[in-house]
């Protein structure tokens, strides 16, 4: 439904408000399986049908459809139920499937497709933020699947600009492409972030995938500060990095995963640069007192207050962190 829809473009990934996100973090096998069987498409759709054509509207169609639509929306629920119970009378009455594999069946038979499409488009990324580039994945895919896909692979493109139309999208991309994360290099590429996001949650349920800009895509109107070279930075290490009154620690984990917290211990504020990293874990060089890095959790005594966490990116071989109180 197109006001749902543009609800979607409006609340992107905001969960609570957006309708359409169905792959919420931390990610699960069974929001994953139920997207690519179809199931999730094709029982929401028709239970909302079913739902609308006997006049019962629920909170988020009421929120996204306006008054005076609404009593079309109810009469155009009924016309589709209408025409699908005349659909399987004509295959009744003809003694034959004839007619509802070729007007309902692929539907069916879509919906997977379009449910492992759907599960590309946003998950893994960021919620609850407004910057489209993190929340929404553009990725490369053949020719002819862009053509049935309708150039809806161009996603960030198209959230960000939506009144462009599909057609126009690839041209769109050619000319904001150096200000875009890295596209994913196809639908398997972008299925791989996804899953081993979901593995990282395992130990971080607030991991999301990080996309990676271009020279010039961080955006320093919103604090994103460079901290280092990557290559300063050597594998299960940590660094001190000062900024303004601050102090603040840059770690590189295991596996190449970049992550920044407060840079003083929450028990005796001990510089943890000084410290050791051990796997996701930094212990304080003063009382040994353990946190872990992705989370900033306490976990080993004398420390019991949490470490303050910063979202992480690097571009172009940088460290950049982002330090904005009403952002991290």
């Amino acid at each position: 439904m197109k006001w749902v829809h543009a609800r979607h473009h409006s609340y992107t990934s905001e969960i609570g408000n957006d309708a359409e996100y169905l792959l919420p973090n931390p990610i699960r096998w069974t929001d994953i399986l139920s997207l690519a069987a179809g199931w999730n498409q094709i029982w929401h759709y028709n239970k909302e049908l079913v739902q609308l054509a006997f006049g019962y509207v629920n909170h988020f169609i009421k929120e996204s459809v306006p008054a005076s639509e609404l009593a079309r929306v109810i009469r155009n629920a009924r016309l589709f139920l209408l025409s699908y119970f005349a659909i399987i009378c004509i295959s009744v009455w003809m003694q034959t499937w004839l007619p509802v594999c070729l007007l309902l069946l692929p539907r069916a038979i879509g919906a997977p497709v379009h449910g492992i499409l759907r599960i590309t488009q946003h998950g893994a990324l960021a919620t609850g933020v407004r910057d489209h580039r993190l929340t929404t994945r553009t990725m490369y895919m053949n020719p002819i699947l862009r053509f049935f896909y309708c150039n809806m692979n161009y996603h960030v493109e198209h959230h960000m600009f939506p009144m462009v139309p599909f057609h126009a999208l690839k041209k769109l991309h050619e000319q904001v492409k150096d200000q875009m994360p890295a596209p994913s290099k196809g639908v398997i590429s972008a299925l791989a972030e996804v899953f081993v996001t979901k593995t990282r949650q395992k130990i971080d349920e607030n991991h999301v995938f990080q996309p990676i800009f271009p020279t010039g895509g961080v955006d320093m109107t919103n604090e994103w500060v460079l901290a280092s070279a990557l290559e300063d930075i050597d594998e299960e290490d940590v660094m001190r990095f000062d900024h303004g009154d601050k102090t603040y620690a840059v770690y590189r984990t295991m596996g190449d995963n970049i992550f920044a917290t407060d840079g003083l211990c929450t028990h005796e504020q001990q510089h943890l640069a000084e410290g050791i990293v051990i796997d996701d874990i930094i212990e304080c060089p003063l009382h040994q007192g353990r946190f872990h890095i992705p989370t900033g959790k306490a976990k080993g005594a004398p420390v019991c207050i949490d470490l303050k966490t910063y979202p992480t990116r690097v571009v172009d071989g940088g460290v950049y962190i982002l330090i904005s109180d009403h952002l991290s």
